[in-house]
């Protein structure tokens, strides 16, 4: 049995079957933010979705907010010069039988230089017909405060981000 917060081992699937079905949205998510694919990206996120920091908590209601904080999250990236995202599903299990949620230990690398200090996520999937969407992310990040600020409360379109690799 997984150790998470809320999750039970009393639901259909198994840790194994919430492991893969995580690790292929991450896997997913990850090229497509990697490539500047919108589209793909959208494509794994229920509406409404929240997004969560230690500095707030955001309801994305639309698509389009949905764009505007990935496009605003890529051009963070390339300021850093961002060539991969290293992510890894640590935990996960269901706690309902359309329920997913699972821990993710996340590195930001230019080339092989990290970028940002690793964090983790705590990301919850739902089922909806037959698709697997994120419906919650919860970044444990302390350390990049204009991306959690993105993050929690969207893109500011009168200021531009900085970079701020780690220290």
């Amino acid at each position: 049995m997984c150790l998470m917060l809320g999750v039970s081992d009393t639901v259909t699937g198994t840790d194994d079957e919430a492991f893969i079905i995580c690790s292929q949205v991450l896997e997913a998510t990850g090229s497509a933010v990697l490539h500047g694919a919108f589209e793909p990206f959208a494509s794994h996120f229920n509406e409404p979705t929240i997004f969560e920091t230690f500095e707030g908590r955001r309801v994305i209601e639309t698509k389009d907010e949905l764009r505007r904080t990935f496009e605003a999250a890529g051009a963070f990236y390339a300021g850093l010069g961002v060539t991969d995202l290293v992510r890894h599903v640590v935990a996960a299990a269901f706690s309902a039988p359309n329920t997913v949620h699972a821990t993710i230990e996340c590195r930001v690398l230019a080339g092989t230089v990290l970028v940002l200090h690793p964090y983790s996520l705590h990301t919850v999937l739902e089922k909806v017909e037959d698709r697997w969407l994120i419906s919650e992310t919860i970044y444990i990040i302390e350390d990049a405060p204009r991306f959690t600020r993105l993050v929690s409360f969207g893109p500011r379109p009168t200021t531009s981000l900085k970079v701020e690799p780690p220290a």
